[in-house]
């Protein structure tokens, strides 16, 4: 995402690259998903990549599957974050 909007957004890119480097490199990265959510470069790639129909479509149904797979182990009992 930050290489991709890097030519329009210098800024908010190299600002993205910034806390992507600090994310990975602080800690286990069992929480790391955490921080990436201070990366600005993602929404906006996401948002210029929705109006694809397809690339949404197919957007939904992963993070469904994957928000159900959360669900399934914090059922269970094998959360951990």
């Amino acid at each position: 995402a930050c290489f991709a909007i890097r030519k329009r957004y210098p800024t908010i890119a190299l600002y993205s690259v910034a806390a992507v480097i600090i994310a990975m490199t602080s800690g286990v990265p069992q929480g790391m998903h955490r921080y990436m959510l201070a990366a600005p470069a993602l929404f906006i790639w996401l948002g210029e990549k929705g109006e694809n129909p397809i690339f949404d479509r197919t957007y939904t149904l992963f993070s469904g599957l994957l928000m159900a797979l959360y669900a399934l182990t914090f059922t269970f009992d094998f959360w951990t974050g």
